[in-house]
């Protein structure tokens, strides 16, 4: 599906961010394991496949599940507020220096040009993310910025309570739980998948009849 095509289909358009708005999701992985650095290493290990296979979970949820569920510590409080701040930092560098996937701001500015409504519905934290978006310059192009801590189900029931979204709608995401909130809540699915750190994401969305890009090269290039 081309840019033209989508202009004509669609009235809301919602963006995921690691992954699909920025190449971020190697460097956010990188920033969980620091963020436990010192711990066991089989524990780490278990840590990072444990966040791979749930993207777009917010950090405090993965990082309490690391210290309950993996470490199994019942005294956690301080660990877990030291791991989020070690991670905040990490993250907020890794976002201010990842490269933009490969299309995406042309695309935005085709969406920003024909005044569609345009999200950002993230794991990431809210404030981080549009502070990022202020210094880099990306926020001219969104009609709203959301993220953690309230989860991507909440987000989208609040903007579509408020009338928010106009339909048709479509998610572009790069994870299995994009791709379970854009089933719930009536958006059409698109799967950026060359970043993606869903191992079979490519299989189960072709056979869910859901349109697979590696990036928005191909989406932008035959624009009229």
């Amino acid at each position: 599906m081309h840019s033209t095509q989508i202009l004509e289909k669609y009235k809301s358009v919602v963006f995921d961010n690691d992954g699909v708005i920025m190449d971020s999701n190697t460097a956010k992985t990188e920033a969980f394991a620091l963020a436990v650095e010192g711990e066991e290493e089989d524990l780490i290990e278990e840590f990072i496949n444990y966040h791979k296979a749930f993207g777009g979970v917010s950090r405090f949820e993965k990082i309490k599940y690391f210290y309950l569920n993996i470490k199994k510590e019942k005294n956690y409080l301080i660990p877990l507020k030291k791991a989020l701040e070690r991670y905040s930092y990490f993250s907020k560098q890794a976002l201010l220096s990842a490269d933009l996937m490969p299309g995406v701001e042309d695309f935005l500015k085709l969406l920003k040009e024909h005044k569609k409504i345009v999200y950002v519905v993230s794991g990431s934290d809210q404030e981080e993310l549009i502070e990022v978006y202020n210094k880099r310059n990306l926020m001219q192009y969104f009609t709203q910025v959301h993220g953690s801590p309230q989860t991507k189900s909440d987000i989208f029931k609040k903007i579509i309570k408020d009338f928010k979204i106009s339909y048709p709608a479509v998610y572009f995401g790069d994870a299995m739980l994009d791709y379970s909130n854009a089933v719930k809540y009536d958006l059409d699915f698109i799967y950026i998948s060359s970043k993606s750190e869903w191992d079979d994401g490519i299989t189960f969305c072709k056979k869910m009849n859901c349109l697979v890009e590696p990036n928005f090269i191909e989406i932008v290039k035959n624009t009229v």
